[in-house]
């Protein structure tokens, strides 16, 4: 319905009607209800008494809140008799309960019918029983939510199985052993904040002979980080192959870094 129905004479929509339009009514699949101003019911079809389970005889003089089911509150039926009351066509889904006290949920439509003066005289509401379209929205959503969640669990195994191997990368860059040095007892151990990490120490030789003993903090926690301290490292031992003066060697990874890292990232060693 897109508008008013116009009705010539304040009378039921049953009597004001000619025989072919109140077959049609008849015939339809969706219950239709026929109100006064009032509220009051003066038609229904045959599908409101198949869908509501309550026969014409009992219906008639009722109001329709006798299909009101538990789940609807005040305020819905306030804003659809503010709506129709004004003119207007109210659309909606509301919980209907059957005479059985079963309950259904019905997509419904409520139009008011006006005579030739444009004065309210009737109000007819159409409505369908959608429960079991309905159950499948909500099946069908149900599945779609465990599919996703299926999905997010492997993706997490998956990202769970890459960052235990980069611990395990991770832990066997740091000295297994820590080096003899005559007069000085050395020892190192790590505890990552994460389960990777850009903290790290390690021993290494220098070209001069001299051994090297170096503690490091790369900026934030994560597997970002560790990648960076597995660079630092490598930059490290490389260079300490053929480089002796330590600040020399530092300048020249310092350079190595700025071009890999981000803005915001750095390294601190000892």
């Amino acid at each position: 319905m897109s508008g008013c129905a116009e009705n010539s004479e304040s009378a039921p929509l049953s009597d004001s009607h000619d025989s072919l339009h109140l077959a049609v009514l008849e015939a339809a699949g969706e219950a239709i209800v026929v109100t006064d101003v009032a509220g009051n019911i003066v038609y229904v079809n045959p599908a409101f008494e198949r869908i509501t389970q309550y026969p014409r005889q009992l219906a008639l003089g009722k109001n329709p809140r006798l299909l009101k089911g538990p789940s609807n509150s005040p305020k819905e039926y306030e804003e659809l008799w503010k709506t129709i009351s004004q003119g207007h066509i109210w659309k909606g889904t509301l919980q209907n309960r059957r005479r059985d006290g079963t309950c259904y949920v019905a997509e419904q439509t409520i139009a008011p019918v006006s005579d030739r003066s444009g004065q309210i005289v009737n109000y007819i509401s159409v409505h369908e029983d959608v429960t079991d379209r309905k159950q499948e929205e909500i099946t069908l959503l149900a599945n779609e939510v465990s599919n996703a969640l299926d999905h997010a669990e492997k993706k997490f195994s998956e990202v769970r199985r890459e960052i235990e191997a980069a611990r395990a990368v991770q832990e066997r860059m740091f000295p297994q052993s820590a080096p003899e040095i005559p007069g000085f007892e050395v020892a190192g151990k790590s505890f990552p904040a994460g389960d990777t990490g850009g903290d790290f120490y390690d021993y290494f030789p220098m070209c001069d002979g001299t051994f090297a003993i170096v503690i490091g903090d790369v900026s934030g926690h994560g597997l970002g980080p560790a990648l960076l301290m597995a660079e630092l490292r490598a930059y490290l031992r490389a260079l300490s192959l053929s480089i002796a003066d330590l600040p020399k060697m530092l300048e020249l990874t310092n350079s190595f870094l700025a071009a890999d890292t981000q803005t915001g990232q750095c390294a601190t060693l000892l």
